[in-house]
């Protein structure tokens, strides 16, 4: 080996040992420090790769049983639920039991029938509140979304504003002295000796709904009463009418309110007396029943309105309401409608519209105005025009537009003249379903039953002459919100398959189904069980050989069959509610068994990730030993290595 200066490869051999040390050094620092034996991918790619898969299968794991845990409490709250009402039908048992009993009176078995009827409340009130973190656990789940929905509860289908309105020719009736329908002199003024009253007539809004018709006025000395049909029922309710009297020096106005609040109608009363003058109530009462003059009120406005929308086991979504406002296939058309027609029959076709194309037959009877029918075709809309293929419907015209129809058929109060359609989609497949209207009779009520997509929709007619085209043509107007059709959105939906993760795999779960132990047939309480829904028609619903129907002139015998129908019905729904708990009750255990696997599935999981990512210590503090060895040693080497050139200045003396 020559001596050299320019190149010391001692020194650089020292510094290459002193470097790999030093490195070495740092990395059993790190690991040290941090724990982990992985600490970047260059440490052990593939190590770090496995390490991380399995740390997501730990994590879902770990999720899955918080899940798991959730998944039992939610168990409990609905047993607990099921508990109690389990209880109640056992009490309802014992009622039935006992209510058979043949040496009760009727007035005892009348009050064990109204403990039954108020257990079988409880029952669905508990069901109806029994949720977990918003889940309905006892009852349907469907909820109509109140804040975006149109078709709600309450709504009005008619546009026309309730209000007071003339009774009748000439100046007669009650009127209101303010707003839309003001009138001065017509009967809003009761003028006596020295004394001047005007009134105004105000209506409940919450009532309003519900309170077109027209009301007598009757009067016996101060007492002035209001009869009339309201809400279906003939009514009537009787207010006082204060005395006024006059101040001694100075005219005075007197306001009082005769409040029929029954009804929701409110006279608002202004008596002004002059100085020294008493005006009597009963002279007031007997102006305002005066027969002939003002004794007659009538309220013009809300013919029809939503009363009930019942859902059940319906998905969460938004379902379009829409409606022909024409005549369907098979309508009849008033013979004003083709006045001076020629007798026979033609075929005629849409041109205009929505159904452009389609042909129907109609046939005209008579010489000059018969009785035209619609068949074949399609149902039509507002803004078609039916055109005369071959002759003419009439002398002078040979088309007419559907709009002339429509309004003559509005005017027809037999039939059905208008159908409603509901569209959205039921388990991933678009769905639509036609319900015919009828007219509806006063203080009726329609039911369209969507079943295909359990949404049921009570309309309630409060006037006679409520046309069926009315209904389908106010259906798709303003009065939802602006919308082009009525909506329902139910905002939860059928929540009848609750599905919890078991496991790191998504497609690892268990599935808990909810129930409906709700015993009603119709509205809020509507239950889905007939287990349940029996044991409520038994007990509060008005039918042969049910307790609601019974009175004190029903014999032993009707009493005794229909305690013993109950006694069954109780038998049913305790079976039924006592299989549901044993479903649940073994859900639990099962899911008890699920969770203590999955504890030693992520305790073994942890396990072997920690021998792939975790720092052995015992080992890596000896590397940290000998590294610091190392590092020292080369050091000193490295020091040695440097003055190993300095030989060369003793061959230079």
């Amino acid at each position: 080996m020559p001596t050299v200066i320019n190149t010391n490869l001692a020194s650089l051999f020292a510094q290459n040992s002193l470097s790999s040390a030093q490195n070495n050094l740092a990395q059993s620092v790190q690991r040290l420090s941090s724990g982990l034996r992985i600490n970047s991918a260059k440490d052990d790619a593939a190590g770090l790769s496995i390490s991380q898969n399995m740390q997501s299968q730990i994590n879902g794991t770990n999720q899955s049983i918080r899940n798991l845990s959730d998944a039992t409490n939610l168990l409990q709250v609905a047993d607990s639920s099921l508990a109690t009402v389990q209880d109640m039908i056992l009490r309802l048992k014992q009622l039935a039991t006992q209510g058979y009993d043949g040496s009760l009176s009727t007035s005892q078995k009348l009050n064990i029938v109204q403990e039954m009827k108020d257990l079988n409340t409880e029952i669905n009130t508990t069901a109806a509140r029994t949720a977990f973190n918003g889940i309905n656990l006892l009852s349907s789940g469907s909820s109509n979304d109140l804040v975006n929905s149109d078709i709600q509860v309450g709504n009005s289908l008619t546009s026309t504003a309730t209000a007071v309105t003339l009774t009748g020719a000439g100046q007669t009736g009650l009127y209101a002295t303010g707003g839309a329908n003001a009138s001065t002199g017509l009967g809003d003024t009761l003028q006596t000796g020295g004394t001047n009253s005007t009134f105004a007539i105000t209506l409940d809004p919450a009532l309003s709904k519900i309170n077109p018709g027209t009301y007598t006025l009757s009067a016996v000395g101060n007492a002035l009463t209001l009869t009339g049909s309201f809400n279906g029922n003939a009514q009537s309710q009787t207010v006082t009418v204060a005395d006024v009297i006059g101040d001694a020096t100075n005219p005075r106005t007197v306001n009082q309110s005769l409040n029929f609040s029954n009804f929701g109608i409110n006279i608002n009363l202004a008596t002004t007396v002059a100085t020294g003058v008493t005006q009597t109530g009963a002279n007031m009462a007997a102006k305002f029943a005066e027969v002939g003059v003002r004794n007659t009120l009538t309220v013009a406005g809300s013919n029809t309105e939503i009363s009930d929308i019942r859902l059940s086991g319906v998905a969460a979504g938004t379902y379009t309401l829409s409606a022909t406002n024409g005549i369907q296939n098979g309508g009849s058309i008033p013979a004003a409608t083709i006045a001076n027609a020629v007798a026979g029959t033609y075929t005629i076709k849409l041109t205009g519209g929505t159904g452009t194309g389609a042909q129907a037959v109609v046939t005209v009877t008579g010489a000059a105005a018969g009785t035209v029918s619609i068949s074949g075709g399609s149902g039509y809309t507002v803004g078609d025009v039916l055109t005369a293929a071959t002759g003419q419907l009439g002398s002078s015209t040979s088309t007419i537009t559907l709009a002339a129809l429509v309004a003559a058929n509005m005017s027809n109060s037999t039939g059905t003249t208008g159908q409603v359609f509901l569209d959205g989609t039921v388990n991933g497949v678009t769905t639509k379903q036609a319900l015919t209207l009828a007219t509806g009779a006063a203080q009726s009520t329609q039911t369209l039953n969507f079943s295909s997509f359990g949404i049921a929709i009570d309309l309630k007619s409060n006037q006679s002459g409520q046309s069926g085209t009315q209904l389908a043509g106010l259906l798709t107007g303003s009065n939802f919100g602006g919308n082009t059709a009525g909506q329902v959105i139910v905002s939860q939906g059928a929540n009848s398959a609750l599905k919890f993760q078991s496991g790191a795999n998504s497609d690892a779960f268990i599935q808990i189904d909810t129930l409906n132990v709700q015993t009603g047939t119709t509205g809020t309480y509507a239950g889905s069980s007939s287990e349940m829904t029996t044991l409520g028609r038994r007990i509060s619903t008005a039918g042969a050989g049910n307790l609601a129907a019974l009175g004190i002139n029903d014999t032993i015998e009707t009493w005794q069959t229909a305690f013993k129908n109950a006694a069954a019905a109780v038998d049913n729904a305790l079976e039924f509610i006592s299989t549901k708990r044993a479903t649940y009750g073994s859900q639990m255990n099962r899911l008890s068994y699920v969770s203590t696997n999955l504890q030693t599935q992520s305790t073994n999981l942890q396990n072997s990730r920690s021998s792939i990512i975790d720092t052995d210590f015992a080992a890596e503090t000896a590397r940290l030993t000998k590294g610091q060895i190392m590092q020292q040693a080369a050091t000193a080497m490295l020091a040695q290595a440097n003055q190993m050139p300095n030989v060369i200045l003793s061959l230079l003396k």
